[in-house]
């Protein structure tokens, strides 16, 4: 009988314990105001991971804040109204993974915002048989990202080639969120 009343008490003990921290992790993440920023009289709220903001309702969201990446200077001349954009990067570069994130974040969002179409490539012939894109292909019609592994972050703009260089992973990231930014007409 005692071992039955042991057994018992454990039980509730332990079920009280689950239930308290499945109650109070849902009031916890219900009860707490997201934090939120504005800039320009667009207003960004955070979510657990990234910053979002409403444009024309649709939403956008962003790993930087805008006064985190306003010091990335663009050359005068960037224009992503095509139908097209090509997004290109060396197969060897030091940070695949952010350049890839990059890439795909751009491309999801220009088709979000113009339904623009784009193609992702290498600057050379690489062992994933996507396309080879260069500076050279660039045209009017179809303007060229190049992300490059450089010694300083920039953005330079050559002919309809933009040239996106950065010393490290989290440069691209920053590049990736000055580009939507300047797309979006956040920042210009």
């Amino acid at each position: 009988m005692k071992e039955n009343m042991k057994k018992s008490l454990v039980s509730i003990f332990i079920i009280t314990i689950m239930v308290s921290s499945v109650i109070g992790f849902i009031f916890s993440r219900s009860s707490g105001e997201s934090e939120t920023f504005e800039y320009k009289g667009i207003s960004f709220q955070r979510d657990e991971f990234k910053w979002g903001t409403e444009i024309e309702d649709k939403r956008y969201e962003f790993d930087y804040l805008p006064q985190q990446v306003e010091h990335i200077n663009i050359s005068k001349g960037l224009d992503l109204d095509a139908f097209q954009v090509d997004m290109t990067s060396e197969e060897d570069s030091l940070f695949p993974e952010e350049i890839a994130y990059s890439e795909y974040t751009l491309a999801s969002s220009l088709k979000k915002r113009s339904d623009t179409y784009t193609r992702i490539g290498f600057t050379a012939n690489n062992t994933y048989g996507l396309p080879v894109i260069d500076c050279t292909s660039a045209t009017e019609n179809v303007p060229v990202i190049y992300f490059k592994d450089a010694n300083n972050t920039k953005i330079s703009i050559e002919k309809n080639c933009i040239i996106a260089v950065s010393e490290d992973s989290e440069g691209f990231i920053k590049i990736k969120d000055r580009l939507l930014y300047e797309i979006l007409d956040i920042m210009n």
